[in-house]
């Protein structure tokens, strides 16, 4: 029980509290702060239970994209080549024809570019110099 010298002492809740058949706003306040609680726990449990669907959505869809992609590469490395591929995933849909492989030209020993002269060093100090012309 508070005191009127204490600093948090209320005039209108000592009159409340004298009243008879009136509430003691203790338990008012305890019980208003008790609701308050229950509906934060709530509140805090529905935003959790959102975002944990949210997160299992984003990860369903994240498994299906990597399983199109999967099939997809399966259909190109089995595909013969000039072969007419017709693909539709959800509302997509690819129509195009495997393209042969390429075809590299044999490289030749022949170097492309002829290396460049030595410079012309100097006999007596091994100095490089300029070539005469």
């Amino acid at each position: 029980m508070t005191q009127i010298g204490d600093r948090n002492w209320n005039p209108l809740v000592a009159l409340a509290r004298a009243l008879p058949g009136t509430e003691q706003p203790n338990e008012a306040q305890s019980r208003a702060l008790e609701m308050h609680k229950a509906q934060y726990a709530a509140h805090q449990y529905g935003m959790e239970l959102e975002s944990h669907k949210a997160g299992l959505a984003e990860e369903a869809a994240q498994a299906q994209h990597g399983r199109n992609m999967e099939f997809f590469g399966s259909v190109l490395r089995h595909a013969k080549h000039e072969t007419p591929i017709h693909l539709s995933i959800g509302d997509v849909t690819a129509q195009f024809t495997k393209k042969p492989k390429a075809t590299r030209a044999p490289k030749t020993d022949e170097p492309s570019k002829t290396p460049k002269p030595l410079p012309v060093r100097d006999p007596k100090t091994g100095r490089a110099m300029k070539a005469p012309q």
